[in-house]
Formats: structure tokens, C-alpha cells, sequence
């Protein structure tokens, strides 16, 4: 047997040997890829049920009545008024509400992280200018919708109109690059009507919705329920499931994952 032939036998198993270590290593970097996904959705649907129970407490401690769309300069936004019902009732005390939520006086605030407004594992997070700290979940803004411009809405009122199930309430908005304490959401008169699935941190999106979900957003309806909309949806019926009372009567079928 000459050295050449005897090289080749050693060196043929060798290979698969080293090909079969690479395909096994692929697979598993698959499946914790995977896995991590799968972590990262439950978790965003579990923080949108965390909030829209919060919202719902907060309602029965004021009259049946979400938090309302204030405009004035000093207004905080409605993620401080629930904190008292998300585990953080010390820091909603400590915010100065005579001044803005990105005033000196709260800022140390402003830039802390909760990570109930996180809808990313810590994966994709990166603090705004300033070191403001980001909501990734939004409320369903402007006229119609659970959080307009001129009044606080009821519960009742969504009840009695389109229902509570087939009302959007919040949702992930990732791409508007929300600071938690600062008084702006997704606004269906400002935002276009739409979800965007984004690949890049800090990447923006003037979608009402935008998501690092493949295929589907995590929402909140206004009866507490965390769902998976469609990331295909028909802009005409997403438009739809943010009204309040606007009986379009549509089905789940149409919107839901």
C-alpha cells in the first residue's frame, strides 16, 4: 500500500466525519434560532395580556374609563399611568407631572427600562437619544379608536359598539421607536395603515404595526386578549378592528393568524 493510498483512507472518513459535524452543528444553531423566536413571541403575547389586563384595572379604578389622549406639553404617556398595575407603582409617585415626561426632573425615569414594554428579550432594544428608554407595544390612536383625541374612552362604549374582541387595543410597534414615558403611539390618522416585519435593530417603519415576527404581529384586543394578527391583512379590515364603533362586521378568519 503506497502512503498516497493509505492518506486517502484516513482521509475520506475524516471528511465526512468533519461534514457531519458541520451539518449537526447547523441544525442545532437551527433549532435554538428557533426556539428562541418561539420564546420571544410568547413573551411579546404574554406582555400584551400583562398590559391590557393593567388598562382594564385601570378603568375600573377610574369610572370605567381608559387613559385619555392628552396633548398638553406636560402630559406623560398612558404606559405611566398604568405602572401602579404592572408591579411599579413607586415610580408613577415620582413623576413630576407639572413638567414633560423628557424634562430633567424625569428623566432618570424616563431612561429606565421596564421590561414589560419590551417586546424583544433585550434582543433588539437600543436606548434612544438622550438614553430614553423604549416601548416596543403602543396604543391604537386617534379618531375612532380606543385612544382618541377629544375624550377618554369606555369600556361600555366599545362593548356596546364594535365589542371587545374585535377591537384593537394595542399592538407591537417596534419601528415607531416609542419612548415609554412620552405621550405617542401608533395613530391611524398619522401612521399608514399597515404591518412591516423589520430584520435590523433600531430600524424604523411608518406602519401603524411593524414587528421582528415573521408572518404575524402580536396584538391586544380590548377584551384583554394577546393574538397573532396576520402580517398579510387586508389594510381595509385592519383599519376596521381599530375602530370602536364602526360595524363593519368582520370575521376572525379575515385577520387572524
Amino acid at each position: 500500500m503506497t502512503q498516497t493510498t493509505s492518506f486517502r483512507r484516513f482521509l475520506a472518513p475524516a471528511l465526512i466525519c468533519t461534514a457531519s459535524c458541520i451539518g449537526a452543528v447547523v441544525v442545532l444553531q437551527q433549532a435554538i434560532t428557533s426556539a428562541r423566536t418561539a420564546a420571544r413571541e410568547l413573551e411579546s403575547i404574554s406582555h400584551l395580556k400583562v398590559l391590557g389586563l393593567a388598562l382594564g384595572n385601570y378603568s375600573s379604578a377610574h369610572d370605567d374609563h381608559l387613559p385619555d389622549q392628552n396633548n398638553e406639553p406636560n402630559s406623560l404617556s398612558w404606559r405611566v399611568a398604568v405602572l401602579p398595575f404592572v408591579g411599579h407603582p413607586e415610580m408613577e409617585a415620582q413623576f413630576d407631572r407639572l413638567s414633560a415626561w423628557n424634562a430633567k426632573s424625569n428623566q432618570p425615569l424616563a431612561q429606565t427600562w421596564i421590561s414589560v414594554f419590551d417586546a424583544t428579550l433585550g434582543e433588539h432594544q437600543q436606548p434612544l437619544p438622550n438614553g430614553f428608554a423604549i416601548s416596543d407595544y403602543g396604543m391604537i390612536s386617534g379618531p375612532g379608536t380606543v385612544h382618541p383625541n377629544d375624550h377618554a374612552v369606555t369600556l361600555d362604549e366599545i362593548s356596546s359598539g364594535d365589542g371587545l374582541g374585535q377591537t384593537l387595543l394595542l399592538g407591537e410597534c417596534v419601528g415607531l421607536r416609542l419612548a415609554w414615558a412620552e405621550p405617542r403611539d401608533p395613530r391611524v390618522d398619522r401612521e399608514i395603515i399597515g404591518i412591516e416585519t423589520l430584520t435590523k435593530p433600531g430600524q424604523t417603519s411608518n406602519k401603524l404595526l411593524s414587528t421582528y415576527t415573521r408572518g404575524k404581529v402580536p396584538v391586544a384586543f380590548a377584551d384583554g386578549g394577546g393574538r397573532f394578527l396576520n402580517a398579510k391583512i387586508d389594510p381595509k379590515i385592519l383599519k376596521a378592528l381599530c375602530t370602536v364603533d364602526g360595524d363593519e362586521g368582520i370575521n376572525q378568519s379575515d385577520y387572524l393568524e
